[in-house]
């Protein structure tokens, strides 16, 4: 944007003045994606006037408050589909046609239900009963009864989960706790280092129902750049995993399989406090509070991997 290829941006503070100083006579159009963090906003958009006159900023986020606390012109909520809206979405991954067949009317209706309108819920669910028996569709669909709204979307994504085998659950929370992001060749590696299964067949699964996908990102910067594939996961599904390795151990981290929060892997090294439940550490560098003994580790016997460092100079320790 500025046609500048000398200039190198060092830290935060350095690009909010170039922000500030460079770009207020530049009219852009700038979308800010999946924001979770208020800094991000602070950061990139540091002040109203930041750039030049008819410019235009879209905030994608799912926490309403972030936008009211930033004083934005507008907010718009994504509506939610409409019931013949959804049970279209849900047929299409359910049946591969508009609607259901008559004899599975109900079902899908019910399903429809369970899902709120959800466009990701429709999907998954979708995908994992398509061409199953309606035994099949009535266990599943039993298993979602009785929840409150958030926790029913919960299960509505979990059912495509429930219905994996012991190594690939283990590897879909890899991936959900740690990988999300990440090019997928590097996690092909660690992976396959750690599970009996290839990598590409357990991807592909996961792409079959909906868990994740693959995308391949083109470099921004010059020619002759080779595009990479990476893992992505939609935010849900993300929280859906990680939900599942925190109903492990409510109270004590040291007893859940994979650590990722930088304060609970401060907590589980600084204090002992792993178990043998613990198999895998998100990045330990992170914090320069950590003081490392052999304690640390002695009682996670069956830890095989940490992550360290930053991503671009991310190494993995596997056992």
């Amino acid at each position: 944007m500025l046609r500048d290829s000398t200039l190198k941006v060092s830290s935060i503070d350095q690009g909010i003045s170039f922000i500030k100083t460079r770009m207020r006579h530049k009219k852009v159009f700038l979308i800010l994606d999946d924001v979770s963090h208020f800094s991000q906003l602070q950061n990139l958009v540091p002040s109203p006037h930041c750039f030049g006159p008819g410019s235009r900023i879209l905030i994608t986020t799912r926490d309403k408050c972030m936008l009211t606390a930033y004083q934005v012109d507008e907010v718009y909520e994504v509506k939610l589909l409409d019931y013949d809206q959804a049970l279209e979405l849900f047929s299409l991954n359910a049946f591969k046609r508009n609607g259901p067949p008559a004899t599975y009317l109900e079902l899908a209706q019910c399903a429809v239900c369970y899902a709120q309108g959800l466009p990701l819920a429709l999907i998954v669910l979708g995908s994992h009963l398509f061409g199953r028996s309606r035994e099949e569709w009535e266990a599943r669909l039993d298993s979602c009864k009785g929840e409150d709204p958030r926790r029913e979307k919960i299960s509505v994504l979990k059912i495509s989960y429930d219905g994996l085998g012991a190594d690939l659950k283990g590897y879909f929370l890899d991936i959900a706790c740690f990988f999300k992001g990440q090019l997928v060749d590097h996690v092909r590696a660690i992976l396959e280092a750690c599970y009996a299964l290839k990598s590409v067949i357990s991807i592909a699964q996961f792409q079959e129902k909906a868990l994740m996908k693959v995308d391949r990102a083109e470099s921004p910067f010059g020619f002759g750049k080779v595009s990479k594939d990476r893992i992505w996961m939609h935010d849900l599904i993300e929280e859906m995993g990680k939900d599942i390795v925190y109903q492990e151990s409510l109270g004590e981290p040291g007893e859940r399989s994979r650590i990722w929060s930088k304060d609970e892997v401060n907590h589980i090294l600084t204090d002992n406090t792993g178990t043998n439940k613990v198999i895998g550490i998100n990045d330990i560098r992170r914090s320069s509070a950590i003081s490392l003994n052999p304690k640390s580790f002695s009682e996670m016997k069956n830890l095989r991997y940490i992550l360290m460092g930053e991503y671009r100079k991310r190494e993995c320790v596997s056992r």
